[in-house]
């Protein structure tokens, strides 16, 4: 009996094929206008060497991928990364970099920030991103977009990046699934100009 790919549209021409034990935004539409949005507030340059981490299939990195000079995609579940790196190849993204890590792991965190990145983009799950929040302190990086699908996580997580040196631009909620408690917050953190360096 053969299962029907799903094919989920991420942008106009980009597509996630997701199998049932993937994780995946469920809500098609909304889940394009955040990464519309995404990919507004980050502004991939040509030049960026962007680190999308919690990358899961690759729902923002094909996206970043298109428009950044280096995409490094993050994900600690080793079936996810192989097909984020299958799937982009098969759309002819070449400049996607998929990895297999622990992002709660210190060591792991430390090593993969060795990177020269200028942006970064995490959409970690419930548990938030707390290693690596607290380690952008010793970085370069000068925007951090942080999607998260967990209040309090995210209060904790933007109070190290705060702690690093950055503030919040720019924070938005979207209401991924209507009548239910589940919101997205969207926030955008920007490295205080040169204070202090």
């Amino acid at each position: 009996h053969q299962h029907d790919t799903l094919i989920c549209h991420t942008e106009a021409d980009l597509t996630l094929s997701p199998e049932a034990e993937d994780f995946v935004q469920v809500n098609g539409p909304v889940n394009q206008q955040m990464i519309a949005q995404a990919m507004q507030w980050l502004d991939p340059q040509p030049q960026d060497v962007i680190a999308d981490w919690f990358a899961g299939l690759g729902n923002f990195s094909l996206s970043l991928a298109r428009r950044a000079a280096q995409v490094h995609a993050v994900e600690g579940v080793a079936s996810m990364v192989q097909k984020a790196h299958s799937n982009a190849q098969a759309q002819g993204i070449t400049n996607l970099h998929c990895v297999h890590l622990d992002l709660s792991d210190e060591q792991q965190v430390q090593q993969a920030l060795g990177g020269q990145f200028t942006k970064m983009l995490l959409d970690p799950s419930r548990e938030g991103a707390a290693e690596v929040c607290q380690q952008l302190a010793s970085t370069a990086i000068q925007q951090v977009l942080y999607v998260s699908c967990n209040p309090s996580s995210f209060t904790r997580d933007a109070g190290y990046l705060m702690n690093a040196g950055y503030r919040i631009e720019k924070i938005s909620l979207i209401e991924m699934f209507p009548y239910t408690r589940h919101l997205e917050v969207m926030a955008l953190f920007s490295r205080l100009s040169d204070a202090g360096q």
